[in-house]
């Protein structure tokens, strides 16, 4: 019989073995059967083992710093229930089963959303926001919304097209008033699969518009701000994650054909420190970058836009899911900004104005402090010369992983009130910034 030393080194050569096979048939590829898939949220992880599964091509949904120790992070994942048996184990990181069998999650979500939208359309149905909608609806609703108060709203059809050649419309809310000083900007649905995104976005820019009459409040900032708002950045994604099998429901990056595979994460493909860290050259990867900084015309298009404007803006926040964080720069560097303080402060106070809505907690946070990621929204509209958005945000919104992006759209109106409270807050600083 070998001896015990010997036993342990057969052992290890094993488990390595067993682990190198499965990392070899790991990377998943959207179109595939998701049956024996899972969600875990794994516990007491550093952002080396975040790397670690992001460059095996495994899908992580969400990080966030660990609630009972800060120095360590959390975050969830889907992996194949074999996989998590083998290579959580051998990394030694505690899990727990977040979603058990994700495909059945998608099919009772396609159920959902099929029974949501027939009762919306209802004539009877309290609110458009009661159910997610096409990339069509969207453009439609926009039109809507413009058309009806043409005196301060101004739709723009298109400020630029995507990889096919979809429009990606714009709205700008200006009530023309000669106290104008501020300018605020948002974004939604950068990421396809983050569906709650675009909903808030333009939930938020509806808000602004339909209570100016009503709320003194929001008439009080319209009187001093200016809003340019872009609800779907990622036509393409989103409008495949409303196409047939289950999988593309998860799909994150535009529809870039890389030959062989799909795709470029548009939140790795701005041009400020790109691909640098926290993003991957190779095209399957969900972090894709690209082949070079702006190489996509989405990404193109927004900062043009943003350059473009006739005004620098004071405020720009890119909304995501999911966690419920209200992320700030750098995302490139564990460096803090020269602004670091009140950047957090600010945070902090959209974050209390979060609570007093329906009691959720976001935590203000900078990105590096999950993970170091460079070519983002948020860090291109802070550090870019010309640009420089010094109050630049990339909020996650609800929830912290019960749904994760399967969010029920009974939860689209509060996570729009809870957020137009931080709005409302944002651009009340932004006001007092400027008297």
């Amino acid at each position: 019989f070998p001896s015990h030393a010997t036993t342990t080194t057969m052992m290890m050569t094993t488990i390595q073995v067993c682990l190198l096979v499965v990392l070899c048939c790991a990377s998943f590829t959207y179109g595939a059967h998701l049956d024996s898939f899972s969600v875990y949220t794994v516990t007491q992880a550093t952002s080396e083992d975040v790397m670690f599964f992001e460059e095996h091509g495994y899908d992580i949904w969400r990080t966030s710093l660990s609630e009972n120790d800060t120095s360590s992070l959390e975050f969830d994942i889907m992996m194949k229930q074999e996989d998590a048996r083998v290579i959580l184990a051998q990394r030694r990181l505690p899990y727990s089963v977040k979603i058990q069998d994700i495909n059945k999650a998608l099919k009772d979500e396609a159920e959902r959303v099929q029974n949501e939208r027939v009762s919306s359309s209802s004539p009877a149905a309290p609110s458009w926001y009661d159910a997610y909608h096409t990339y069509a609806e969207f453009v439609q609703r926009a039109q809507t919304l413009a058309q009806s108060f043409p005196s301060f709203v101004t739709y723009v059809p298109s400020i630029g097209s995507s990889v096919e050649n979809r429009a990606i419309p714009a709205l700008r809310v200006n009530t023309k008033s000669k106290n104008v000083t501020c300018h605020i900007y948002f974004e939604g649905g950068i990421h396809a699969r983050e569906w709650i995104s675009p909903a808030t976005a333009l939930y938020l820019a509806e808000q602004l518009i339909t209570t100016a009459s009503t709320d003194k409040d929001v008439a009080r900032i319209l009187d001093k701000c200016t809003f340019d708002i872009v609800p779907i950045v990622n036509p393409d994604g989103y409008v495949f994650t409303w196409g047939t099998g289950s999988s593309n429901r998860l799909w994150r990056k535009n529809r870039r054909n890389n030959g062989g595979s799909y795709g470029v994460d548009l939140n790795r493909n701005w041009d400020i420190h790109w691909c640098e860290t926290g993003a991957s050259r190779t095209p399957s990867s969900d972090t894709y970058c690209g082949t070079g900084p702006f190489s996509e015309p989405e990404t193109r298009a927004v900062s043009q836009y943003v350059l473009n404007a006739g005004y620098r803006f004071d405020a720009a926040i890119d909304i995501h899911s999911y966690g419920q964080l209200i992320l700030r720069p750098p995302g490139w560097t564990k460096t803090p900004t020269v602004d670091e303080k009140e950047l957090e402060t600010v945070s902090e106070g959209m974050a209390a104005a979060i609570k007093q809505v329906h009691g959720q907690s976001y935590t203000s946070q900078a990105i590096w402090q999950l993970y170091v990621s460079s070519g983002s929204s948020v860090d291109w509209w802070y550090y870019t010369q010309g640009v420089q958005i010094k109050l630049a945000y990339g909020p996650e919104l609800r929830d912290t992983g019960r749904n994760g992006f399967l969010l029920p759209a009974a939860q689209i109106i509060p996570t729009g009130e809870e957020n137009f409270a931080a709005l409302k807050y944002l651009a009340d600083y932004v006001i007092s910034k400027k008297n």
